[in-house]
């Protein structure tokens, strides 16, 4: 049986371009969703005949995240394997990615034979990380900030207070002011605001999350 792919993609022209480059390389049958309620709703009536191989999801799509799509088709379809394929190389990219452990990973910059090795590594059972994604994540300043901090960080940017961020994360505020404060000798800054706008310009922070600090 051929090997079927959905691409879900809101932009038309690259879904369709990545179709038309994969199908004839790989002898795949492919097929474009443009959000993930028509991803999902293919998906499904899939299932009952010849259900689809490979996932390639973009991380934006105009109902829901491509992080959240991911987890219900995984849900829906445990079999289906998944590669991301986003123009986004933030740190914060990065991170998220690590976390979703998806096949294969790849950014739109890169060459489509990233793509196709991609691709073909996630038919044949394998996974796949693109030479930018493996440089991006070596170059990630992990140890600069700690997965604590990142969440307080991520919560400051919110508008979030020092108290609500201890209650919330079950510490107390001292401690709170103390990673505060340390995250600023890092970044090099002198108050709150600058801390935010440094710690987005560095990626640390996703884009739609920031807000103005109340404190």
């Amino acid at each position: 049986m051929k090997p079927r792919l959905i691409i879900i993609d809101d932009h038309p022209i690259v879904a369709r371009g990545a179709a038309d480059l994969l199908s004839p390389l790989l002898g795949a049958e492919c097929t474009c969703a443009h959000s993930g309620q028509e991803a999902l709703s293919l998906v499904k009536s899939a299932l009952r005949a010849h259900p689809y191989t490979l996932a390639i999801v973009d991380l934006e799509l105009p109902d829901m995240s491509g992080t959240s799509l991911i987890s219900r088709l995984r849900r829906l379809a445990p079999g289906l394997r998944f590669m991301v394929y986003t123009m986004h190389e933030q740190i914060w990219v990065v991170r998220e990615l690590e976390e979703l452990q998806v096949d294969a990973i790849i950014f739109k910059s890169e060459a489509t034979t990233s793509l196709r090795l991609a691709a073909e590594a996630c038919i044949n059972g394998f996974t796949y990380r693109s030479p930018r994604y493996q440089a991006l994540q070596a170059q990630t300043p992990v140890s600069l900030l700690s997965e604590r901090e990142l969440d307080i960080l991520q919560l400051m940017s919110c508008g979030q207070t020092s108290r609500a961020i201890a209650e919330r994360l079950c510490l107390s505020e001292n401690t709170i002011e103390y990673h505060r404060k340390r995250m600023m000798r890092k970044l090099g800054t002198d108050n709150v605001v600058e801390l935010i706008l440094r710690a987005q310009r560095q990626g640390f922070l996703k884009p739609d999350l920031h807000h103005p600090p109340t404190e």
